[in-house]
């Protein structure tokens, strides 16, 4: 049976879609393997929301020890778009489920309040973004009456991609008052 080169394309532009790109060349000009925030703001909004997905079904997946199937479905994600973004993080299929691999170096954006401000940091590895998102966690709970100064302290001293992480009480109140919280809106002025 001569092959169906028609079907073919059709499948690839459907994953490209899938993956957030208008087009298949759209998909072939970006870069896939991400190193800072100008390659975050080269990427369509609607493929950055996908590789955001995957990042978050990938996490949610080592935390539960769920497979990547139960939690790309969880994300509105599927495992093919999951593997495009972060192959080296997703282990084979065996026995129709599939597993992240333990940690990861790919490069993740995380905000966190640092050195004073509130923004956006690359971070390169899974352990060091989730450490990161559970540094903003107890920073985002303080302000918001849910955590003591005390849950701050844990961090005390911590570096999150160069900057040391905000720990002081006074700043992280004095950051809530301006509304330096608003975390969409300097997500928006980082990637345009």
């Amino acid at each position: 049976m001569p092959r169906d080169y028609r079907r073919e394309y059709l499948a690839a532009v459907e994953r490209a879609r899938q993956r957030g790109f208008e087009s298949l060349r759209e998909q072939r000009r970006t870069p896939r393997l991400l190193r800072g925030s100008e390659d975050f703001a080269a990427l369509p909004e609607n493929a950055r929301a996908s590789r955001s997905a995957a990042s978050a079904a990938i996490a949610r997946s080592r935390e539960s020890g769920l497979p990547l199937e139960l939690t790309g479905a969880m994300e509105s994600v599927d495992v093919a778009t999951i593997r495009y973004w972060f192959p080296k993080a997703v282990r084979p299929t065996r026995r129709r489920k599939t597993r992240p691999t333990r940690a990861d170096r790919y490069v993740r954006l995380r905000p966190i309040a640092v050195e004073g401000d509130l923004r956006f940091v690359t971070t390169r590895g899974s352990r060091i973004a989730s450490d990161a998102m559970r540094a903003f966690g107890v920073q985002w709970d303080f302000v918001h009456g849910r955590a003591s100064a005390d849950d701050l302290v844990r961090y005390a001293g911590r570096r999150v991609g160069g900057f040391r992480v905000e720990t002081d009480p006074a700043v992280l109140e004095r950051l809530a008052a301006a509304g330096q919280f608003r975390i969409e809106e300097i997500y928006r002025e980082l990637v345009g």
